[in-house]
C-alpha cells in the first residue's frame, strides 16, 4: 500500500486522491475550451469538433424519417446512451 510505504494515514489519501481528482477535471476543462476557442474548432481534428454530435443521428436517418417493419437493438441502445 501506497499508505503503509510513506507512513501517512489512509483517511488522508482520500482527502489527497480527491483534491487531485478536482484540480485535473478543473484544469482539464480549462485546457479544453482554451484550445476550442485559441485555434478554433473548424482547425482541429473534425470527428470531435464537428461531426460527432450528428453522426449517431445520421446512422438512423432513414428509420427515423420513414417507417419501418423491424427496429433492431440499436436504435433503443443508441437512445438511452445518448440521453444517459
Amino acid at each position: 500500500m501506497i499508505a503503509d510505504q510513506t507512513k501517512m494515514r489512509r483517511r488522508r489519501f482520500l482527502a489527497l486522491f480527491a483534491v487531485a481528482i478536482i484540480v485535473a477535471v478543473v484544469i482539464g476543462c480549462a485546457f479544453q475550451l482554451w484550445l476550442s476557442y485559441s485555434k478554433g474548432g473548424i482547425n482541429l481534428y473534425h470527428y470531435t469538433y464537428s461531426d460527432n454530435n450528428i453522426r449517431g443521428f445520421r446512422d438512423y436517418q432513414e428509420p427515423m424519417m420513414h417507417s419501418v417493419e423491424k427496429i433492431g437493438w440499436q436504435a433503443p441502445f443508441f437512445l438511452v446512451v445518448e440521453w444517459w
